[in-house]
């Protein structure tokens, strides 16, 4: 699992991932190719994207039972 930050420099994300101990990978898009890439119009925007970089799920934005979509969609693409 990764996360993919657009628009803010390095230092900025560093101290957000530091301050609330996430140990997840955090890439920087400082041109916005992936933005680009995958369409994206609204921030956070989250993407399961299967082995073969087929993306599987997608949802915009962030709200109440978020989480427990992501663990059955993410079940799903288990083997």
């Amino acid at each position: 699992m990764l996360a993919i930050n657009t628009g803010e420099k390095k230092s900025t994300v560093q101290q957000f991932v530091a301050e609330n101990k996430y140990t997840l990978t955090v890439l920087l898009d400082s041109k916005g190719t992936a933005r680009r890439a995958y369409g994206v119009s609204a921030i956070p925007a989250t993407y399961l994207v299967d082995g073969q970089g087929t993306v599987q799920y997608f949802w915009r934005g962030y709200g109440s039972g978020l989480e427990a979509e992501l663990r059955a969609e993410i079940a799903n693409l288990l083997p």
